[in-house]
């Protein structure tokens, strides 16, 4: 039987490697997969009800509330800076060598501005919709997350998975057809279609967005450095500041720095309340992020959108819960459907591995011939 010369197998194991460069180390990838999953259920559980808060006590600037959910990156400086100092501490080198690589840092930029327009959809979205109808509606993202992922990524599917983006698909459906079941007082029909289909064009927005995310972080054209904690952060403040300053410059346009002082004294919670929900909604929103980023270079994008519709119920409850609001039949069914979807997508993964331990202990003993001779 012939063999593979050593210097051939280094080769081509260093090709490999080059070509797909681990996500995260071995080591520290659960830690990290599970500390994004508790940073994006604690950000998508207290954001959006922050923002709905905002909108039910009288606040009516949207482009504020799009700058609000980016404009919490200079928090993110904190994480970094300490991250470089202990890192130069302990292996002195320049700058540079801990910082992301420039394409990464620009294409971070560039996606940064269609997430600007992403919040302004969402944040449009909200103001006529209800919390709990808003929130079903983006579990949808995951129907467009598949398509993406399947067309930028590669993304392979089973049929456990179709049924799950068939179903989601459903549900959305569902809350399109009664519009009138759970309009917010002063909100017309017309305004709560468009609440609708504006929080839909979000998420199909969202959905490009991550594997494109996920296509940066693998992709070694763009990132030759194998990317870690710090840099994903990194990523994270570039992303942050261009969907920032997109914000910005709407309000801008919008002349809504002019008015948010008297809007602050006409808040329903005091001036006070009104700019603790917004710094709370930008902390809380960075939290969102980041465990979306984080899950999607330690996972997938399509694990994060799965995270992302598993938070689904829980975020409905607490829209019930605090903010009174009506729960329909259809809206029920919907959020119905969406679960059912979910399920099926993690059945069908868990039938994936299982199939896939099962090939790799019948190849195992080939592999152990093939090596002793």
């Amino acid at each position: 039987m012939s063999t593979t010369p050593p210097e051939n197998a280094t080769a081509t194991a260093a090709a490999a490697a080059a070509a797909n460069p681990p996500k995260a180390s071995v080591k520290y990838r659960r830690p990290l997969l599970l500390l994004s999953c508790i940073s994006l259920a604690i950000g998508l559980a207290g954001a959006p009800l922050l923002l709905r808060l905002y909108y039910s006590h009288g606040g009516k600037r949207r482009w504020l509330i799009t700058t609000v959910q980016t404009a919490g990156f200079p928090l993110l400086l904190i994480p970094i800076t300490s991250n470089i100092f202990i890192s130069r501490s302990r292996r002195p080198a320049k700058l540079s060598s801990f910082l992301i690589d420039r394409k990464l840092a620009m294409s971070g930029a560039l996606m940064g501005f269609f997430l600007g327009l992403d919040s302004f959809l969402y944040s449009l979205g909200l103001s006529y919709l209800p919390l709990s109808t808003s929130t079903i509606i983006m579990a949808t993202q995951l129907v467009f997350i598949a398509v993406f992922a399947r067309l930028i990524v590669k993304q392979r599917f089973t049929a456990y998975s179709v049924n799950s983006v068939a179903l989601m698909v459903m549900g959305c459906v569902l809350l399109g057809v009664r519009a009138n079941g759970d309009r917010p007082p002063g909100v017309s029909n017309g305004q709560y279609l468009l609440g609708f289909f504006m929080t839909l064009a979000c998420a199909a927005l969202v959905g490009a967005l991550w594997p494109c995310m996920e296509s940066c972080f693998t992709n070694t054209t763009i990132s030759s450095k194998p990317l870690d904690f710090c840099g994903l952060l990194q990523f994270q403040f570039c992303l942050s500041f261009s969907a920032t300053v997109f914000s910005v410059a709407g309000m801008l346009a919008n002349k809504d720095f002019q008015v948010l002082r008297e809007e602050a004294k006409e808040f329903g919670l005091g001036s006070s309340g009104y700019w603790l929900t917004i710094i709370g909604a930008a902390v809380l929103f960075q939290f969102s992020l980041g465990g979306g980023a984080g899950s999607t270079f330690t996972a997938s994008a399509f694990f994060s959108g799965i995270v992302t519709s598993a938070l689904v119920p829980i975020t409905d409850i607490l829209a019930l819960i605090l903010f009174g609001e009506a729960f329909n039949a259809e809206k029920g069914m919907a959020l119905a459907l969406c679960s059912w979807g979910l399920l099926s997508y993690l059945y069908g993964e868990y039938r994936s591995r299982s199939s896939k331990k099962e090939v790799d202990k019948s190849v195992e003993p080939i592999i152990l011939v093939s090596d002793s001779v």
